[in-house]
C-alpha cells in the first residue's frame, strides 16, 4: 500500500511562510514524514503529472519558489520526495470528500487534482495511507472518506496525523528489518529494534547504546524461530533500568556469578532460549554477547 500527500503538507501560503513560526512548524512535519517513509523504507508516495506541473509551475507555492530551493532542507525534501514518487494517471473529475479538507495555500487546483488523483483509486479499488498537513488533522476515531456518484465503493485510508503515527503501522515490517547476514546486521537489527520499541513500548526511550559483538551476530542470523521474540525482549531490556528488568518475570534478567564474570548477565527470550550480555552500567553500555537456542546453554549461572 502506498502513501497519498494531501497537498497542504506540501504547500503553505504566502502569509504562512513568512511567518517564522508556522514555516518552521510546516518544514518540520514535512520532512519528518519523508524522514521516516525513507529509513524505514515503508512504500511509494502516489503523485501525479498534473500535481508535479503546479508544484513546479508559475506562479510556485513556497516552498518550491526557486529562491526557496537555495535552502539546504528545502533541497533535502525535494531530494527525499522525489525518491519515492510514483507517477499514476488522475481521473477526468474530482471525487468527494468527508469532512472537507482545509485549504490554507494560493492554488486552489491543487485540491481539485488531488481529488482526480484519489477518484483514479476509487476507480481502481486501490486503499491508501494519508498523510495531512497540520491543519487537516483529525482526533481519533475520526477518519476521511472519499467516495464519488460514479463508484459504490469508498475509500477510508489509514490517516497519518503525524510522523510517529507511522510506527502504528511498522510493527509488520520489524521482521523485514530481522538481519539474515552479518554484513547488514547492526543497521537492520538497530532499525528493527527503533520500530519495536515505538511500537510494544510507547512513550519508552532506549536508556543504553548498544553493540553486538560477532558471536551473537551469528547465533542470531541463523535462528528463523523467535525472531518476534528476540525482538521484543531486547527493545524491552533496553528501556528498563538494570533494577526494572531484574524484576521483570518475562525477561528474568540475571548476573553471572564470579568476578571474571561480573559484566556479564542472561536475559530470558523464551522458556527455551537466552541472551547473554554484557551490562556497563556506569557508562549505560550493553553488549550482547550471544543467543542460545533451546538447549544450547546452562541455565546454572
Amino acid at each position: 500500500m502506498n502513501v497519498i500527500f494531501e497537498p497542504s503538507l506540501l504547500f503553505i501560503s504566502d502569509e504562512n511562510w513568512k511567518d517564522e513560526e508556522k514555516q518552521d512548524l510546516f518544514l518540520e512535519h514535512l520532512i519528518n514524514h519523508l524522514e521516516m517513509i525513507d529509513r524505514f523504507d515503508i512504500c511509494k508516495v502516489w503523485w501525479t503529472d498534473e500535481l508535479q506541473t503546479i508544484l513546479i509551475g508559475n506562479p510556485n507555492m513556497h516552498p518550491w519558489y526557486g529562491s526557496d530551493l537555495r535552502n539546504p532542507i528545502i533541497v533535502a525534501i525535494s531530494q527525499k520526495f522525489y525518491n519515492r514518487v510514483d507517477i499514476i494517471s488522475e481521473a477526468d473529475t474530482e471525487c468527494q470528500v468527508n469532512p472537507n479538507l482545509i485549504i490554507t495555500y494560493t492554488n486552489q487546483f491543487a485540491n481539485d487534482h488531488f481529488l482526480k488523483l484519489v477518484h483514479t483509486l476509487i476507480e481502481d479499488g486501490y486503499n491508501f495511507y494519508l498523510c495531512v498537513g497540520i491543519e487537516n488533522r483529525l482526533t481519533s476515531p475520526n477518519q476521511y472518506s472519499f467516495f464519488c456518484k460514479c463508484h459504490q465503493n469508498t475509500l477510508n485510508p489509514i490517516l497519518i496525523n503525524s510522523a510517529t503515527n507511522w510506527f502504528l503501522y511498522l510493527d509488520t515490517i520489524s521482521k523485514k528489518y530481522f538481519p539474515t547476514s552479518i554484513e547488514d546486521f547492526d543497521d537492520k537489527f538497530k532499525k528493527a529494534i527503533e520500530i519495536t520499541v515505538n511500537c510494544n513500548f510507547v512513550n519508552s526511550v532506549i536508556l543504553y547504546e548498544y553493540s553486538f559483538e560477532t558471536e551473537f551476530k551469528k547465533s542470531v542470523v541463523n535462528t528463523e524461530r523467535n525472531q518476534t521474540e528476540i525482538l521484543k525482549n531486547i527493545a524491552k531490556r533496553l528501556t528498563l533500568t538494570t533494577p526494572q528488568a531484574q524484576a521483570d518475570g518475562s525477561l528474568q534478567d540475571k548476573a553471572y556469578k564470579g568476578k571474571q564474570k561480573k559484566d556479564l548477565r542472561r536475559m530470558r527470550i523464551t522458556q527455551g532460549t537466552r541472551v547473554d550480555y554484557k551490562l556497563f552500567e556506569s557508562e549505560k553500555i550493553i553488549i550482547f554477547v550471544k543467543y542460545f537456542d533451546e538447549g544450547d546453554y546452562d541455565d546454572s549461572l
